[in-house]
């Protein structure tokens, strides 16, 4: 879970840009459509914090399909975008801002254009995530049954800073059960709120356990070359010590970090849970 820069392209550019790549009667329909179209993305970025509160705006379906196909069908101009926004200006983007696991190839409205078509081609309303994250679980969902927004937007949404992922590990018995939750901060409730029902739409907890299952059966030759070498103490300081290296880049909210945080603290698992089966929680 990371934050990402907001888009600089210019939106107002871009949709006269691809308005006039289009044909005929839809790029008549774009060209109608713009005065409100623009007004709608002045509003977008004024309710940034509020985004549930959105209205759709009132156009004709002829120039609803148009502003859905202006993202459907490719045009010079759309391409030069998405290249631009799959490719933040950050160094180390190469995991879904969601999940942390997925290589973010697809670009997500974050509000649905099925249900506003204004934002079909507003940079600021694409966000990149991986595939599994954006068609296999969010696709068109953004609002709750209750009104509330179900995911966090990755350029408008200030991350706090706060371990929200929590990992579980048990190895009392004659399993390591690992499983995962989302730790609610008192002092950011509402987000805590997001975030949850994010974890619960996204399959979170099932995906960050396959993740942490083959993380930690490739790296139990290690831990073990650790155990025999100072015992259950050098294992959990070289889990520590791996934690914190990961930290500042991935932040504590990152399934791995949360994940080595935990066996770290687990004396049972450092004591010698880390031969036994694995298995979800």
């Amino acid at each position: 879970m990371r934050n990402l820069p907001k888009p600089t392209l210019d939106a107002q550019k871009y949709y006269q840009l691809i308005s006039s790549e289009k044909r005929g009667f839809r790029s008549r329909q774009l060209a109608l459509a713009k005065n409100k179209v623009c007004v709608a993305y002045v509003e977008y970025l004024a309710k940034a914090h509020d985004f549930a509160s959105l209205i759709p705006i009132d156009l004709p379906s002829t120039r609803k399909k148009a502003l859905v196909h202006a993202y459907s069908s490719r045009t010079k101009s759309l391409t030069v975008m998405r290249d631009y926004l799959l490719a933040p200006e950050v160094n180390d983007f190469d995991e879904c801002p969601y999940c942390g696991i997925g290589e973010p190839l697809t670009l997500d409205h974050y509000i649905p254009k099925e249900t506003h078509p204004e934002f079909a081609i507003l940079p600021a309303n694409l966000v990149p995530l991986c595939h599994a994250c954006n068609t296999a679980y969010k696709r068109d969902q953004f609002l709750c049954a209750g009104g509330n927004r179900i995911f966090i937007h990755s350029y408008f949404d200030t991350i706090p800073a706060y371990s929200f992922i929590r990992a579980s590990i048990d190895s009392t018995g004659t399993e390591t059960i690992v499983s995962f939750k989302i730790n609610h901060d008192p002092a950011n409730a509402d987000f805590s709120l997001v975030l949850e029902r994010q974890f619960l739409a996204l399959n979170l907890a099932e995906r960050f356990f396959k993740k942490s299952a083959s993380m930690m059966s490739r790296n139990n030759p290690t831990f073990q070359r650790f155990f025999k070498s100072g015992g259950g103490a050098r294992l959990a300081m070289e889990l520590r010590a791996l934690a914190d290296g990961l930290r500042p880049s991935r932040t504590s909210n990152h399934w791995e970090v949360a994940l080595i945080d935990a066996l770290a603290a687990s004396a049972e698992f450092c004591g010698g849970g880390f031969v036994k089966p694995i298995r979800r929680g």
